[in-house]
């Protein structure tokens, strides 16, 4: 099962998958859910703060709002979790059901829009936080899946805590780059940049720029559908999701996944570890 490894056992490929794909989907999902229901639905920092200026406000419902929101998101993570541990008993493959349950809940407004003679955004807001509230749910689900599934190093709902990780890498590898390429000329260290590309000092700055560029593009394409075909943009994200069922259902882990340069072994927390992973016995 190609999405089954955890942690330290995946490969840089194997978790180049994820951050090419699920952001993307964070992306579409929080543009679509803002532009139809008035909420954003990927990541809770600010619906915490919304809370405040509502309570402020003396706006009790609104505010009320996003704290179920925020309760869906969290309550989204415990699916996850609960899903994957009973996979894991059942020796059962430990991806694929919190994968689906996500495409569930994300096709959950795509069936009102088609069976209702009402369109999604002529609901009144106490109707449309209910969508926003599957849609929450999914986002915390993918989110726990995720960071579950690479150790921690990939978060694919919210860009906060990626964005302030990749400028603290980013100074790392450049004083890293500097010292690897001391007392070299202009033209010896730019063609040092082709060999170090995959070296795993760029490991995490990679995955995080991959993040990045993935989950703008969601937002790009996620308000393109939508100011051209409505809530059925929805589409889009909820194939992505289906197709990485598939992925992890059907492809194998490769040699090349196993191998040490695009292996490169991480400690929880912090840089590379000290010693590289062993050989893999003949």
């Amino acid at each position: 099962m190609a999405l089954s490894r955890e942690g330290k056992e995946r490969s840089f490929r194997e978790n180049l998958v994820l951050a090419s794909t699920l952001p993307a989907v964070a992306g579409m999902v929080n543009v679509i859910g803002y532009m139809h229901l008035g909420f954003f639905t990927s990541h809770m920092t600010g619906r915490v703060s919304g809370f405040g200026v509502d309570v402020a406000k003396g706006l009790f419902v609104e505010g009320t709002y996003l704290l179920e929101l925020l309760a869906s998101f969290i309550f989204g993570a415990m699916m996850a979790a609960t899903l994957i541990e009973v996979a894991k008993a059942k020796h059962w493959p430990r991806f694929q059901l919190p994968l689906l349950l996500e495409a569930l809940l994300l096709s959950v407004i795509l069936l009102f829009e088609v069976l209702s003679p009402v369109p999604v955004v002529q609901l009144p807001e106490s109707r449309k936080v209910v969508f926003a509230l599957f849609m929450a749910m999914s986002m915390g689900l993918q989110n726990a899946l995720v960071a579950r599934l690479s150790g921690a190093v990939i978060r694919t709902t919210h860009l906060t805590g990626l964005s302030t990780d990749l400028g603290v890498e980013l100074v790392r590898v450049v004083r890293w780059f500097l010292d690897e390429t001391r007392g070299q000329t202009l033209g010896e260290r730019l063609r040092h940049l082709g060999v170090a590309r995959r070296d795993v000092q760029l490991y995490r700055v990679r995955l995080y720029l991959t993040i990045l560029c993935t989950f703008m593009t969601g937002c790009i394409v996620g308000g393109l559908l939508t100011a051209r075909i409505g809530v059925l943009g929805m589409v889009l994200p909820v194939l992505i999701v289906v197709a990485l069922v598939f992925y992890d259902r059907f492809l194998w882990v490769s040699e090349e996944d196993l191998d040490a340069n695009y292996n490169p072994n991480f400690e929880a927390k912090g840089g590379p570890a000290a010693a590289a992973p062993e050989p893999r016995a003949p």
